[in-house]
């Protein structure tokens, strides 16, 4: 019986490693992805997925490219991994558009939403999209409204809101206290910064993983 070489037997050695690698790859669970998660029903709501109508319930995970509805005097909560969470206000619509941490994204079509973060790790962006604007956070409060008629409007209560206009220049800074309206920041309004104290209840994370909560 011939006896193989040093090299041989680490070869073998090498590729049996590697074969058990690879089964203990596929037989791992591949890892959850993020969800952004229904935390708060209140009235009529509408999540419509791949132009289906799917129940919009306390709980219901939500996926790229769904859109929140609200009708007159309801809204919607919506929370992600206890870094954020929003509240889409009486008569909005707002789709999700990335769900994954390094690049998170929401795409305000109409109406107003109210933002609100804890610090976000390094490697981690998020921003809200308008017709007219790009809005990039970290950690902060603020509400972002899209009315027919009217400018778009990013109302800032606590941290820093960078906002790119669609049509070109350098992005302003909206900080604590301001507002940006017509390409500018300027200070907020009384009414305003009341508007934007709502999202001070905004919960960002799911007591006990059942959702349950008033706010």
């Amino acid at each position: 019986m011939t006896r193989g070489t040093g090299a041989d037997r680490l070869t073998a050695a090498f590729c049996g490693a590697l074969c058990l690698g690879l089964l203990l790859s596929a037989a791992a669970p591949a890892a959850a992805a993020p969800a952004v998660v229904l935390s708060r029903v209140e009235g009529e709501v509408t999540l419509v997925r791949d132009g289906r109508e799917v129940p919009a319930k306390k709980m219901t995970a939500c996926a790229p490219n769904d859109t929140v509805s609200t009708g007159d005097a309801c809204k919607a909560d919506l929370v992600w991994d206890g870094l954020w969470g929003c509240r889409v206000l009486p008569s909005s619509r707002m789709t999700i558009t990335g769900v994954e941490r390094e690049d998170m994204a929401m795409n305000l079509e109409k109406g107003s939403v109210l933002f609100a973060f804890r610090k976000l790790p390094s490697k981690s962006k998020f921003r809200v999209m308008t017709p007219t604007a790009i809005a990039s956070v970290r950690g902060t409060k603020f509400l972002a409204r899209v009315a027919e008629g009217s400018p778009e409007v990013f109302i800032v209560a606590q941290g820093t809101v960078m906002v790119q206009s669609l049509s070109g220049g350098e992005p302003s800074a909206v900080r604590a206290g301001e507002a940006f309206e017509n390409g500018t920041a300027r200070p907020a309004t009384h009414e305003e910064l009341d508007q934007v104290a709502e999202a001070g209840r905004i919960r960002m994370d799911l007591p006990g993983g059942k959702g349950t909560y008033s706010g």
